[in-house]
């Protein structure tokens, strides 16, 4: 199945974010060379007419789209028009041009930011069904419209479908400052002793080894192009639902730093991003890197690392 999809000329917007530059190395492994990776100096993605001709010239047979303009809850707090804004142009801007070109097949990767705060898993049909988390509304609302056009879309594109991933973690390009909390506090005990930790301590999210995500990118292409993909949205199973303050005590273990100290902070909210994955079981996909296993690579990798890591502050 994999020969099927080498065949095709791959586009990946995004391709030099966290999950797209680790996807563009897995995908080189197996052996696929019919990849474009437009950066921004090749494409201006707020440019409608700059992106219909980028894809007319290239002539994708499949994009992946990964593009987004994100940062951490506080930066999205303090700019929220830009990110709705940005977020949402951006979006508009590759499905229009992928339509007038004659795409054949576009898969649309999202984030559980789209889905609303409640403590049962959120299926795929609980879009617009609850509020948001604050902290992350305008992003969360630029993923929704996302999925919406593209839902839309689907009723006549059937390879025109969306992803929505968990909270991913992993190795991450070492340039990046849009630290998640994984990598941060990684870094943290890799290079500083005494460090704090503020968090509400009933808090839990669900999480992804980067691997297993990109895993699912391709299996389910591998699935559009067998024309077996007969939903529009498909929420992909993480492989842990896990307290923060678990995470903290793993890394403190795996690290060998014991100089830490955690602050319970219940004006946290204590917010809940639970996926449903029922839909999923029918496309007999599941996770296999364990949390634990996960761990101990990103950590690995950040130790290789080291001398490239700029201390990064909360």
């Amino acid at each position: 199945m994999i020969n099927k999809i080498k065949k095709n000329k791959i586009l990946i917007f995004g391709s030099t974010g966290m999950l797209g530059s680790y996807l563009v190395k897995k995908l080189r492994k197996k052996g696929f060379k019919n990849l474009s990776l437009p950066k921004k100096i090749n494409v201006n993605l707020f440019n409608k007419n700059k992106v219909f001709q980028y894809i007319k010239k290239k002539q994708p047979d499949i994009i992946i789209n990964l593009a987004s303009q994100t940062a951490g809850a506080l930066e999205i707090q303090k700019k929220k028009f830009k990110y709705l804004y940005e977020n949402t142009q951006i979006f508009q801007n590759l499905i229009i041009s992928s339509i007038k070109n004659n795409l054949n097949l576009f898969l649309n990767i999202s984030s559980a930011s789209a889905y609303p705060n409640n403590e049962l898993r959120n299926k795929e049909s609980d879009i617009l069904n609850g509020k948001l988390e604050g902290a992350s509304e305008p992003y969360g609302l630029a993923k929704i419209h996302g999925l919406k056009l593209v839902e839309y879309l689907n009723q006549n594109k059937k390879k025109f479908f969306s992803l929505i991933l968990p909270n991913i973690y992993g190795p991450k390009p070492i340039s990046k400052k849009n630290y998640q909390f994984i990598d941060l506090f990684i870094r943290k005990f890799i290079n500083e002793k005494k460090i704090k930790v503020v968090l509400n301590k009933k808090l839990k999210r669900e999480f992804l080894y980067i691997d297993d995500a990109c895993e699912a990118i391709i299996f389910f292409i591998n699935k559009a192009l067998q024309n077996k993909i007969y939903h529009h949205t498909i929420n992909i199973q993480p492989t842990t639902n896990i307290s923060l303050v678990s995470i903290i005590k793993m890394i403190s273990s795996l690290t060998k730093n014991k100089s830490y100290k955690i602050i319970d902070n219940k004006k946290i909210l204590n917010s809940s991003k639970m996926l449903d994955y029922s839909i999923l079981k029918q496309y007999s996909w599941k996770p296999k890197i364990k949390f634990k296993e996960g761990l101990k690579k990103t950590i690995q990798y950040y130790k290789r690392h080291n001398s490239k890591i700029s201390n990064p502050n909360l």
